[in-house]
């Protein structure tokens, strides 16, 4: 991969967001492109550690929504059309590739923190189940 791809035409968070993905392939971390996002969508998911009782079944079904969505999502992954790196640089434009890394890196940062909402929701019906609305993750909440 000898050029250089141009980031002239990508605004504030798209650089960021590229920024951030660069970092994760360097030191194997698995940092969210969009931090911001990612915050809220931690702070939501808390939320729904009080959960009502009485709504268990609308909590389960929104648990089954979240399953759906994040499979649709990743389904929508943009695939390259080949995963030899010197072999897509020659056959995509310098915007496919940028495009593709931008939407890839979205696909993955929802699909994360959507799992992280399912995941405090299956610590919740655990709670309901052994009805139980006590305990150090509850208290941490």
């Amino acid at each position: 991969m000898e050029k250089e791809l141009d980031y002239s035409k990508l605004n504030a968070v798209e650089l960021k967001a590229i920024s951030i993905a660069y970092e994760n392939m360097i030191h194997h971390t698995d940092k969210s492109m969009y931090p911001y996002f990612s915050v809220v969508m931690e702070m939501l998911s808390e939320q729904f550690i009080s959960y009502p009782t009485e709504k268990v079944r609308a909590l389960k079904n929104f648990y089954d929504e979240l399953t759906t969505i994040c499979c649709h999502l990743l389904d929508l992954s943009p695939v390259p059309p080949s995963l030899d790196p010197d072999e897509l640089v020659n056959s995509a434009t310098n915007d496919e590739l940028i495009n593709g890394m931008l939407k890839t890196g979205l696909i993955h940062t929802l699909v994360s923190d959507l799992q992280a909402i399912q995941k405090v929701i299956e610590i919740r019906l655990a709670m309901i189940e052994h009805s139980s609305n006590t305990g150090a993750y509850h208290e941490i909440h």
